[in-house]
């Protein structure tokens, strides 16, 4: 068989793309069991809150209150958008 002959073959040229989806499943699967075993151990995921439980109730009540949003972020050295999505 010439080398053309074994590209042109269907098994051959498969060969590498599945062997690469399988990887692929691999990874994925090892990923999710370790973020699964540290949710377990009470690991917590995302970003850390800008502000504090107290901060943010502060926050929402100066809201309330009528104060406006960029006056609110600048005293906790915030964007108006971060006071916003509270």
């Amino acid at each position: 068989m010439t080398r053309s002959d074994k590209l042109s073959d269907p098994i051959d040229a498969d060969g590498p793309w599945r062997l690469a989806e399988f990887e692929r499943h691999l990874i994925l699967s090892r990923t999710e069991e370790g973020r699964n075993r540290a949710k377990a151990r009470g690991v917590k995921f995302g970003r850390r809150p800008k502000l504090t439980k107290h901060q943010r109730d502060e926050a929402l009540a100066k809201k309330r209150n009528g104060e406006t949003l960029t006056e609110i972020a600048k005293s906790y050295n915030l964007s108006h958008m971060t006071i916003c999505r509270l």
